[in-house]
């Protein structure tokens, strides 16, 4: 699978295979496995509903991030997204501002973190950015 979503070279590519009634669905880049995906769970659902079995009006995948849902709609699907919580941390923060330092993209430092363990070995990073102007203040 891997291989096949290199050579498509797109931001991500779905598979899916049946499953009961239900499907298996995973996502892959050019490079990595990825654990949700939103509008390629969407796509992939249109395919199952209008391609594969027309007249179904809802489908369930399972996931690296759970089983999600998706529902046909009268002007397209619906689906929703596991809800993952996050907490602030201080885990390397340091380090972080000094990347955002020497990165040419950052105008301004991260003042928070936020961690949220999107599936068992999947963790998404969140930095909050304040404007220069508030960077120099943020007691952090």
């Amino acid at each position: 699978m891997q291989a096949l979503a290199a050579e498509n070279n797109l931001a991500e590519t779905a598979f899916l295979v049946p499953e009961g009634n239900d499907y298996r669905l995973r996502w892959f880049t050019p490079v990595v496995e990825v654990p949700l995906c939103g509008h390629a769970t969407l796509a992939s659902a249109a395919v199952v509903m209008e391609r594969l079995e027309p007249g179904r009006t809802q489908v369930v995948f399972h996931t690296a991030s759970g089983p999600l849902t998706v529902n046909k709609a009268d002007a397209g699907y619906t689906m929703n997204f596991p809800a993952r919580p996050s907490q602030p941390s201080r885990l390397r923060l340091d380090w972080l501002r000094r990347l955002a330092r020497f990165h040419s993209k950052f105008s301004s430092i991260p003042s928070t973190i936020w961690l949220s363990w999107t599936a068992p070995k999947y963790c998404e990073l969140l930095l909050r950015i304040w404007p220069q102007s508030r960077a120099s203040t943020d007691p952090a």
